[in-house]
């Protein structure tokens, strides 16, 4: 009888991320350059990894699969981010058509934590 993934989850996956999580909270950092995102996109990808576990190819490397995920999650969390509309900061002033200028984006990007609510209180 052949053994899939998902039957040995728990055992298989616990490893597989102890062995890996530290290369991808650095790979979430380098992406992010935020200790607190990287750690929560770590996270988030590795819960995204545990429940596609079954998809995994173990002919292939972890490593390269769980950096595809947060690479991919990053993508998506940037996306939302950028859908998002954009206001001007206390120091920074609004161009005459009342958005920001370019360079004022870059800097309030910059700035922004791509996991901050903007619902928050």
């Amino acid at each position: 009888m052949q053994t899939h993934a998902s039957d040995t989850a728990g055992p298989v996956y616990e490893n597989l991320v102890r062995e890996h999580y530290g290369g991808a909270c650095r790979y979430a950092y380098h992406l992010t350059r935020n200790a607190a995102d990287a750690e929560d996109l770590t996270q988030e990808a590795s819960l995204r990894a545990h429940v596609a576990l079954a998809r995994y190819d173990p002919r292939r490397s972890f490593r390269r699969w769980l950096e595809r995920i947060l690479h991919n999650l990053f993508t998506d969390r940037l996306r939302a981010a950028r859908s998002l509309p954009l206001m001007p900061l206390d120091g920074y002033h609004a161009s005459a058509q009342g958005r920001c200028s370019r360079l004022d984006v870059r800097v309030t990007w910059g700035q922004m934590s791509l996991g901050a609510s903007t619902d928050a209180a």
